[in-house]
């Protein structure tokens, strides 16, 4: 889920070409209310999966302040 004002979320079909990307398959609609995005994926291995979460996180941060955020350690 991307939480946020509309104007400050990723594009769904951005999401979905990044996501695309890194071997998962999603699709992103918009939460009740105006909330924001949910998004889904499937992957053939958490390894596709934990990349597609990673790809996500920095649409996310980078549609709200900005900027790429830095890799993140474990």
């Amino acid at each position: 889920m991307l939480l946020g004002p509309k104007e400050r979320l990723p594009d769904p079909a951005a999401i979905d070409a990044a996501l695309d990307a890194v071997g998962c398959r999603a699709g992103a609609s918009p939460l009740p209310n105006s909330a924001g995005l949910g998004v889904r994926m499937i992957a053939a291995n958490g390894g596709r999966i934990t990349l597609g979460v990673e790809a996500l996180f920095s649409l996310g941060v980078e549609a709200m302040l900005g900027f790429c955020p830095a890799r993140r350690r474990k």
